[in-house]
């Protein structure tokens, strides 16, 4: 009887810690109080943009309710003369539109309108938490429908870095309007599941399934989705859209093994570009002609804003 409750004893603690961990999974990962702190200021400060003043002097704001019912902000950059042609650019995890500053100027420069939204938990939008892809692919569908309400005319082109690569993946299985003409993801992760066990394995050294099904459960209790949920390889094994993917060949963050997988399920028109010496998307900053050349390059084939200029 002794043995019986020894083993129960041991069940039972393993079980609360495991709790704990699915706890602090949720608090240092998803929360956005704790993404106040120096955490989240210091990824900021990494990636901070070199164009924030063209940034300010250009957004104009826009505000819609998202998929969850809270507020959410994005950045229109539009051209003085009427442009048909534009380009959503979703930004990254603990990030904001600003860090995509650079983003948004070149496709800019480039002739496109520019819409950035802000995604849950971050930058002016509100939201308690950072979905992690979870539901941001259905606010960026409603921040689609808004861009079409305005110009049902116009042509789109998904952008996307890191988290918000993945948010972009995800939309590809969302019923896309016909507008949608390409998509870029740079650095994203093709599901949650594997991105949050790849970290767990190389920064707390946690490679054990009960710990990942533990964040799993604790994020679908707290938030309404398991990590599994957040997959956009469906979605890239479906569509038909051009893909240019985009990865730092030295990213230790989100692995080059998920471009390869993005490229490889991918059915389509497709491209695929490593970044030798890049980390974690810092190929726009490290080794930007190379970068926008890669990136014209495919939008010559693929954007009918360049095949309208091609045919005068």
């Amino acid at each position: 009887m002794g043995t019986v409750k020894i083993v129960l004893w041991i069940i039972v603690a393993l079980l609360v810690i495991l709790l704990i961990i699915g706890e602090v999974f949720c608090q240092v990962s998803m929360s956005r109080r704790f993404k106040k702190g120096i955490i989240y200021k210091m990824r900021n400060r990494i990636y901070e943009s070199q164009d924030v003043e063209w940034f300010q002097a250009h957004n104009k704001e826009k505000t819609l309710t998202s998929s969850r019912g809270v507020k959410l902000v994005g950045y229109l950059f539009e051209h003085e003369e009427e442009v048909k042609d534009w380009v959503i650019c979703v930004h990254g995890y603990s990030s904001q539109a600003l860090n995509m500053a650079n983003y948004i100027k070149g496709f800019y420069n480039l002739g496109y309108n520019v819409l950035a939204p802000e995604l849950m938990g971050m930058g002016k939008s509100e939201g308690e938490y950072v979905a992690m892809a979870g539901y941001d692919a259905d606010d960026v569908m409603l921040f689609i429908d808004e861009l079409l309400q305005e110009h049902p005319d116009c042509t789109i082109g998904l952008m996307g870095a890191s988290m918000g690569a993945a948010t972009v993946m995800n939309t590809l299985d969302k019923g896309l309007p016909e507008n949608v003409e390409f998509f870029i993801e740079d650095s994203g992760y093709t599901n949650l599941w594997d991105q949050v066990r790849y970290q767990m394995k190389t920064i707390y050294h946690l490679d054990y399934l009960p710990v990942i099904l533990a964040a799993s459960h604790t994020v679908k209790r707290k938030y309404g989705y398991h990590l599994k949920d957040v997959n956009g390889e469906p979605g890239l094994s479906k569509t038909s859209l051009p893909g240019l993917v985009l990865h730092g060949a030295d990213d230790d963050f989100v692995p080059p093994f998920f471009a390869e997988r993005a490229y490889g399920l991918l059915n389509g028109p497709k491209e695929i570009k490593y970044f030798k010496g890049c980390r974690h998307i810092r190929a726009e900053h490290q080794v930007r002609d190379e970068y926008w050349k890669s990136v014209t390059d495919f939008l010559k084939k693929y954007s009918s804003k360049f095949k309208r200029e091609a045919k005068g």
